[in-house]
């Protein structure tokens, strides 16, 4: 039997259609918007993402 995964948030959308006050190639981190956006009716319009890790806080 599987374990189910956690339903983590991403760290980002961009933004693939614009849609209200967002523009396409957004990049959006606000924890409260990204969940906002995939709860609602526009979870469509966007493309969940990782930033990129900085390569000195890797290197600890």
């Amino acid at each position: 039997m599987t374990e189910a995964l956690p339903d983590v948030l991403p760290e980002a959308l961009v933004v693939l259609h614009a849609f209200g006050s967002y523009s396409r190639g957004q990049l959006l981190t606000d924890a409260a918007v990204i969940a906002a956006i995939l709860q609602g009716g526009n979870a469509s319009l966007v493309v969940r993402t990782r930033l990129p890790q900085h390569p000195a806080a890797s290197a600890e």
